[in-house]
C-alpha cells in the first residue's frame, strides 16, 4: 500500500465511540451483567467501526480500493476514466460505473469561500496516482 486516505475527524469520533462502549462494559464489571448494557456497547461499538473507522480509500500500484461501509471495490487504474469530489469522492469506471467512496467528502463551506476541499485536493492527487500507475 503506498497511501490511505480517510478522515481524520470522522476516525477520532469512531475511537471515541469504542472508547465509550469501553466505559460501559467497564462499569458492568462494576455494577453487575446487564443485557442491555453489553447489547448497547455492542452496538456502539459496531456502528464506530462501520461508518467512522472502516471507510477508507487505499492507494497500491496495481489498483485504487474503496472501503465503504458494506462493500469494498478494488479498481485497476487502468479501468478508470475520471476521479472527482462534487460531495463524495467518485470514481467512473470505463464500464460505466460510478462508485461513491464514503471516507472522503467535499465541503461545500470551502467551495463557498472559494477554497479547495480536501476531497478535491484528493482527487487531485488520486488523478497524479492513476497517470503515474495507468499501464
Amino acid at each position: 500500500m503506498i497511501a490511505r486516505y480517510r478522515s481524520g475527524s470522522t476516525l477520532a469520533i469512531g475511537w471515541a465511540l469504542i472508547g465509550m462502549a469501553l466505559v460501559i462494559i467497564y462499569a458492568m464489571t462494576q455494577r453487575g451483567f446487564s443485557i442491555v448494557a453489553l447489547s448497547t456497547a455492542i452496538l456502539i461499538s459496531l456502528f464506530a467501526w462501520l461508518v467512522a473507522i472502516r471507510p477508507a480509500i487505499l492507494v497500491s500500484v496495481d489498483a485504487l480500493t474503496i472501503q465503504n461501509v458494506f462493500k469494498k471495490y478494488e479498481i485497476p487504474w487502468s479501468s478508470i476514466t475520471q476521479i472527482s469530489a462534487p460531495l463524495l469522492l467518485s470514481i467512473r469506471t470505463e464500464d460505466g460505473r460510478k462508485i461513491s467512496a464514503w471516507a472522503i467528502s467535499s465541503s461545500g463551506s470551502d467551495r463557498a469561500r472559494g477554497r479547495e476541499s480536501r476531497g478535491e485536493m484528493i482527487a487531485i492527487e488520486l488523478e497524479r496516482y492513476r497517470t503515474a500507475y495507468r499501464s
